[in-house]
């Protein structure tokens, strides 16, 4: 249905625009995402998904811990100003992510998609612990060394506004996690459905390690198809205006 609506309503670049709330990301202003055919072309062909896309499940996703009492437990980085592609100093994304740290509580993890070049991944960053988890749906090192010199400097920004001494060196740890299909393009669906998984079955219940979340293998037909569904269903909302917390 919202494929169909897009090729009859979408067409000499007119796009479906959705205003997030400044807060799901730590922005002062509100964002306005547009959702152009191409995007919702891709999400129905399991396609490589752009940084709009990744923003509208954040929103989604932002919306159910809301509900359910878990903005304590989790935040989310901006998609975007991580990117690799994003032509943006290394010095200024660290000073971006280190505002982002600030006012974390004990426990409460950052959630941060970011393209290391035509590639998403997931960082999972514990900053109270000094630690990062990486969840990579390709386990490729593609790109990495600036996003790990970018966390890590925001790492000993936050450490040194909190007063607190860091670890010496910070600790980085590669979660074993669901892989993409060879061949595929599905990084994205991947990252959803990864911070969908931490979020339902590690928000409540933090005896065991992240890792016991994951195991190495590929996410199915239907757990790709439950976010894609959510994602489009999300979406179509906006469409018909009835979204309870915001179009414009």
């Amino acid at each position: 249905m919202l494929h169909t609506y897009g090729m009859v309503a979408l067409i000499d670049g007119l796009s479906i625009e959705i205003t997030i709330k400044g807060s799901v990301v730590g922005d002062e202003k509100n964002i306005k995402v547009f959702i152009v055919l191409d995007n919702i072309r891709h999400m129905c062909e399991l396609d490589a998904l752009e940084a709009c896309c990744i923003y509208v499940y954040i929103w989604r996703l932002y919306k159910e811990c809301k509900k359910t009492s878990l903005l304590k437990k989790f935040k989310f980085v901006d998609p975007y100003s991580m990117s690799h592609d994003l032509k943006v100093d290394s010095a200024k994304k660290a000073r971006i992510l280190a505002s982002r740290m600030c006012g974390t509580l004990t426990n409460q993890f950052l959630l941060m998609p970011c393209n290391v070049g035509w590639h998403w991944i997931l960082l999972v960053i514990d900053p109270h612990n000094d630690t990062t988890y990486v969840l990579d749906p390709l386990k490729e090192d593609r790109h990495f060394t600036e996003i790990k010199i970018v966390t890590e400097t925001a790492i000993k920004m936050f450490n040194k506004n909190i007063g607190k001494r860091g670890r010496q060196s910070h600790a980085w740890e590669v979660i074993k996690c669901h892989q993409q299909p060879h061949g595929s393009v599905q990084c994205g669906f991947y990252i959803m459905r990864y911070m969908k998984d931490i979020i339902e079955n590690y928000g409540c219940d933090r005896s065991k390690p992240i890792s016991s979340l994951f195991v190495e293998g590929f996410y199915s037909e239907e757990e790709i198809n439950e976010v894609r569904e959510e994602w489009v269903e999300f979406v179509y909302r906006f469409v018909h205006k009835n979204d309870d917390e915001g179009s414009s």
